[in-house]
């Protein structure tokens, strides 16, 4: 077995992990699906692709079965922040998002046939709780890069600390900072997923984000689990 072949299969044993592989799956179907029905093509293809894009979206309403518990608590202990302005966009975040996974169960129980409820309606309300948790997610994302955007010029400018220990403190900061700005990328092209779902963009846009959002998020978890993000030289 390859190098990257063990590498894929340890990244494959975490769920969130595994869950950013299905959700590329999920949008680029959606995406190629959208645009064989732009063209005007009614091809076997096409009608393959809604049922892989239907099957992994189910698959993974499945897998989310219990994180809305997750978040409640994540919701409360943001009003343990002593900024304001931050405890309230973190309650925001987190209680919405909260809030759209328990629709999300809903709708996984009407899709199973489990319950009878107009999914069309329940879709549109998980969609709205989803949009408002994530704008408030982009803005505390924006709030943290600039906050540790801060803190490298701070930290550049700082006399008195041995090279070694400076040139550690400038790393982890670099690191999050890549960090910051990747998750802001992946919130802000998640966006466009309920716009899409609202009608307000183009379901093509929304599956084209959501592929960027999916691949940002795959990033992330394959520097958090296999390959951490270095800070080349140049960078420093």
């Amino acid at each position: 077995m390859t190098s990257f072949s063990r590498e894929l299969v340890r990244y494959n044993s975490y769920t969130q992990s595994k869950d950013k592989l299905y959700r590329i799956f999920q949008y680029g179907a959606r995406l190629v699906l959208w645009y064989i029905q732009k063209v005007g093509s009614k091809s076997v293809l096409g009608s393959k692709l809604q049922k892989i894009e239907e099957t992994v979206a189910l698959s993974r309403k499945l897998f989310r079965m219990g994180n809305s518990t997750e978040l409640i608590h994540k919701a409360m202990d943001s009003f343990k922040v002593p900024d304001t302005y931050q405890a309230l966009l973190g309650v925001t975040t987190h209680s919405f998002k909260a809030l759209w996974l328990i629709l999300d169960h809903i709708i996984w129980f009407g899709k199973v046939e489990a319950l009878q409820i107009q999914i069309k309606t329940w879709t549109a309300w998980a969609s709205r709780a989803w949009l408002v948790s994530l704008l408030a997610a982009t803005v505390i994302n924006i709030h943290k890069i600039n906050h540790v955007k801060a803190q490298i010029a701070k930290a550049g400018s700082r006399h008195g600390q041995s090279d070694h220990h400076h040139r550690n403190d400038k790393q982890l900061l670099k690191r999050d900072y890549h960090g910051a700005q990747m998750t802001f990328l992946k919130d802000f092209c998640d966006v466009f997923i309920p716009l899409s779902s609202l009608g307000y963009v183009s379901p093509g846009l929304g599956a084209f984000c959501g592929v960027v959002s999916s691949y940002v998020g795959f990033k992330l978890e394959w520097e958090k689990h296999i390959k951490p993000f270095k800070v080349h030289e140049h960078q420093k």
